[in-house]
């Protein structure tokens, strides 16, 4: 289930399922994906957008193995294993106060953390490969190869679309190659894309915190507070020091324009 896709009145039917007459429009019984995937397997994508409300839900037919349907009254016995993805950190997301800490540790018990695509440089040219392979057969094209100009460039991006955006970008450039993928191939977003680098020169950031002791201090408050100015500092001073605009500083920190703009003390 995609956590993202259903809207909130409809979370609780598609998980639970209803008995008919349920609510106005329940003609008739409809299991829910509970009972779907009783001895098998659910996987909840996006988890981190359940409303707060049904992860309380969650979290009870977690904890007891057990759930009714809207409208029911015999709670059914569940024997389901549950695997669950975010986007974003979910402990995190726990801390401010977006997802439930109880939810967070009874799903944790198993957790893979995946970097973007940027932070693995070396899965790029992989991915690229198996991409051209796969929409080499889809789109009947005959065997592709990739340049190594075009490696370089698809390396030098910061992939805010992580491997799907990459997907998306080899299928495109397989239908305009013949034999060879070459940079003219790819979305003129990817073309020409060189690093940017600076001198060596150290960039420091001195950060400084008062509190007093004659109440309780909020550690998190203050690790938030600390991490806020220490990004604020680095990212002035990188830009100063480098003479970007916002563009090339995004490019040279590897993340989104979007999420770059957002940052209301740059130049």
């Amino acid at each position: 289930m995609d956590c993202a896709a259903l809207p909130d009145t409809l979370v609780e039917s598609e998980i639970f399922g209803y008995h008919k007459g349920a609510f106005t429009g329940a003609d008739g019984n409809k299991p829910g994906l509970l009972s779907w995937a009783n001895g098998g397997t659910l996987f909840l994508d996006e988890i981190g957008n359940l409303p707060l409300s049904y992860q309380a839900k969650l979290l009870r037919v977690i904890q007891e193995q057990r759930y009714i349907p809207l409208g029911g009254r015999e709670a059914k016995i569940l024997d389901t294993r549950l695997v669950s993805a975010y986007n974003l950190d979910l402990q995190e997301a726990a801390e401010r106060g977006t997802f439930r800490n109880d939810l967070y540790y009874r799903i944790a018990g198993v957790t893979i953390a995946l970097p973007p695509l940027r932070e693995r440089d070396g899965d790029i040219a992989l991915l690229a490969r198996h991409f051209v392979q796969v929409y080499g057969r889809k789109y009947q094209r005959p065997p592709v190869d990739i340049a190594n100009e075009t490696l370089e460039l698809l390396r030098a991006y910061h992939w805010p679309g992580n491997v799907r955006e990459l997907e998306h970008a080899i299928a495109g450039a397989v239908i305009l190659a013949d034999e060879c993928l070459q940079p003219e191939h790819l979305a003129p977003y990817l073309r020409g894309l060189t690093p940017v680098a600076g001198d060596g020169t150290d960039v420091v950031v001195t950060l400084r915190y008062r509190c007093t002791s004659a109440a309780p201090i909020d550690l998190k408050k203050i690790k938030h507070q600390a991490a806020a100015e220490a990004e604020r500092q680095l990212l002035a001073a990188v830009q100063k020091q480098l003479s970007l605009t916002q563009t090339e500083l995004a490019r040279f920190l590897h993340i989104d324009p979007k999420t770059l703009r957002s940052k209301k003390y740059l130049l």
